[in-house]
């Protein structure tokens, strides 16, 4: 459940970044990392949501890996075949 919040916010980040970074990184900075993060925010935009891509098809992998069904038991009882005469019954009428 929370690693799905988790995935949302770093596409809903990453689609942000793509189509509109000012809207979360400031207009003047000094500091190289927010400035380099503006420059590329394109290639940051598409990171960020093909990291989150990928861990949600990787735990959607692990959802199919692990057993949805029940076991089943084996029951012990066995059904006798009719006799010769009762099944050739019908046949011979």
């Amino acid at each position: 459940m929370y690693s799905q919040l988790i995935l949302i916010a770093l596409v809903v980040i990453g689609l942000v970044l793509l189509f509109s970074p000012d809207l979360i990184l400031p207009k003047e900075s000094k500091n190289m990392l927010i400035l380099n993060i503006k420059e590329y925010h394109q290639f940051f935009g598409i990171l960020f949501i093909g990291i989150a891509y990928y861990f949600y098809m990787a735990g959607e992998k692990q959802k199919n890996i692990l057993p949805t069904t029940e076991p089943t038991t084996i029951s012990e009882t066995a059904a006798t075949p009719p006799s010769y005469e009762d099944a050739t019954s019908e046949i011979f009428k």
